[in-house]
């Protein structure tokens, strides 16, 4: 655990690696802290990309639709 990181945040992030990513709980456990908090900003910037693409797709459909 890194040490700007509460309890409650570290358990809401394995919550979420583990029930909405699929990852496991001895994995997370046995990640080294600055590869668990690398893989957690990559997974983050990821999950980013896909809400502004998904975003976006439906903005071009609006678009397209009221023409």
């Amino acid at each position: 655990m890194l040490s700007h990181d509460t309890l409650m945040n570290v358990v809401k992030t394995n919550f979420a690696l583990v029930y909405h990513h699929g990852w496991s709980h001895s994995d997370i456990d046995n990640m080294i802290p600055w590869y668990r908090q690398t893989q957690i900003d990559l997974l983050a910037a990821h999950l980013k990309k896909v809400e502004e693409d998904t975003r976006d797709r439906q903005l071009q459909e609006r678009r397209m639709n009221a023409r």
